[in-house]
This record gives C-alpha cells, structure tokens and sequence, in this order.
C-alpha cells in the first residue's frame, strides 16, 4: 500500500471520528474504541459485573466501531474488520439471544447484533436487571 492511500484513509479515519467525537462530546480514537471493545468482551467472557445501564453502555462503544465500518473504502472497512472480527466472534460465545433487543432500536440499527445478547456468565446485578425488563427468562 503506497503512502498516498494511507494518508488518505488516516484522513478518512480522522474525519469520522472528529464527527462521532462531536457526537460523544469526548474525544474518540480508533485505538480506545477497539481497546474499550476488547476489554469488554474479556469482561463479558469472565462475568459481567454491572448494571444494565453500564452493559448498554458499553455496548454503545460497538456502535462507534460499525459508525466507522461503515463509512470508510472498502481496502480500510476489510482491514478494520478483520481487527474486529474475532472479537465480535468471541462476544457471540460469549452471549445469547436476549427475548428481545435491549434498547428500541432505530431502523439503522437492527442489524447490530450485539444489541440482542446477553452474557451467559451473568453477574447477580445484570441478571436482575434483564429480568426486571423482560430480557430474559425468570
């Protein structure tokens, strides 16, 4: 890849992220979001132990990341997938199908899978949260 291409999609990755940290109202970079998407998972994985308030939270970060999937030339959108993409995967193990989407997604978001999973591994906090929302199961 010639240096012209790169320059080209660290601009591209720079635009997009100067917007969504507009949105955020913090400043948001590539490297946080995949690290933050990482460690929640690695969390997810091993108990998830928090509300969920915190859990959609978290969530939201994996919204940021297809924000950028989804906006970038299809040479950048398959590298930063296959950065993605095995994270994704071990979140899926990681998790089930909830009863329904955890938050009322907008028409652009249905796609997103990770608003429909839950943690197998639940923590006595989130367990009684999805509970009380009609989540999961009682």
């Amino acid at each position: 890849m010639n240096d012209t291409v790169m320059l080209e999609e660290d601009n591209t990755i720079e635009t997009i992220l100067n917007s969504l940290s507009n949105q955020a109202i913090r400043k948001l970079s590539l490297n946080t979001l995949l690290q933050n998407w990482y460690r929640f998972v690695v969390e997810v994985e091993r108990g998830y132990n928090d509300s969920i308030y915190e859990y959609t939270n978290d969530l939201s970060n994996r919204d940021l990341i297809e924000n950028i999937l989804l906006s970038v030339q299809p040479s950048l959108h398959a590298r930063l997938l296959k950065a993605i993409q095995p994270w994704d995967e071990r979140f899926i193990k990681a998790t089930e199908a909830g009863l329904r989407p955890l938050v009322n997604l907008t028409s652009d978001k249905l796609s997103f899978f990770w608003w429909s999973r839950i943690p197998k591994n639940l923590t006595d906090e989130l367990k009684e949260d999805l509970q009380a929302e009609g989540l999961m199961s009682v």
